[in-house]
């Protein structure tokens, strides 16, 4: 029992569990605006 318990522990170590991603975005809504005046149209 004291063996699984130290692989256990051992496997936690290497193989931590992955952080979640976070999505960062910096797009201004008047970028596509800008873009729709030069004779764009929403699909």
């Amino acid at each position: 029992m004291k063996r699984i318990l130290l692989a256990a522990a051992i496997l936690a170590i290497v193989f931590p569990t992955p952080r979640q991603a976070e999505a960062r975005t910096d797009v201004s809504i008047d970028f596509f605006y800008d873009n729709l005046g030069d004779g764009g149209n929403w699909v």
